[in-house]
This record gives C-alpha cells, structure tokens and sequence, in this order.
C-alpha cells in the first residue's frame, strides 16, 4: 500500500503568527507562564524566562528549545523543526498560566500541557 503524500499545508496554522493583529494585547509577566508542565501524551514540558524575559519551551524526553515569540495576550509562537515541521504553531495559555496548548500538537486534542507542582 503507497504511503500518503502530505502536502506543503497539512499541519499547518491557519494563523499568520509572523503578523500580529493590530492592538495587540500584551503578555502578562514572564513569571504568570513559567514553570513546568505535563501531557499525558508528550510528557515533560518547561518554560523557561531569559534575564531579558524573553520565555522558552522545552518539549521532549531530550528537551529540544523552542523560543517563544508574543503574537497577542496569552498567545505566543515558535517556528517548528525537523520532518514533521509545519513553520510557524501557537502556544495557547490560560489566562492564570495553569496550561497551554501547542496547536500543531493538538490535531487529535492532545497538545494541552497542565501545570505540576514540581517547579524544576
């Protein structure tokens, strides 16, 4: 049986996360978004703050960095690699930061990560 062939969309966002809207709302404090996170899918995920408050997300059980850039409110976006990349995804926080959702990890609904209480 051949394989599907995927196509140069398939995965990716519908949002053009390289141009925010215009009025923008702003991040809230670096601190409402860090700490870590779990999927009972993908498992393990950190985000982290620079000293310039610049955050990062950590996914993998060999955590591979993704630099978060704000688009609008508790939404951010980092470009995506290896075979499976789809450019540009969002990450979606709750607006008191106890989850996010990666949207290219969430086609079948498991892309949330939840807040655990272990801060490292």
């Amino acid at each position: 049986m051949p394989k599907p062939v995927r196509t140069t969309e398939e995965g990716r966002s519908k949002t053009d996360y390289a141009h925010p809207p215009s009025g923008t709302a702003p991040a809230k404090a670096a601190g409402t978004y860090t700490g870590t996170f779990e999927s009972d899918y993908y498992g393990r995920a950190q985000v982290v703050a620079g000293k310039d408050g610049t955050l990062t997300l950590e996914l993998g059980p060999k955590p591979q960095s993704y630099r978060l850039t704000h688009y609008d409110g508790d939404t951010f976006s980092f470009r995506t690699v290896g075979e499976n990349a789809v450019g540009l995804t969002g990450v979606t926080f709750t607006p008191d930061g106890q989850s996010f959702t990666v949207e290219y990890l969430n086609t079948e609904g498991l892309g949330t990560f939840t807040r655990t209480g272990s801060t490292s």
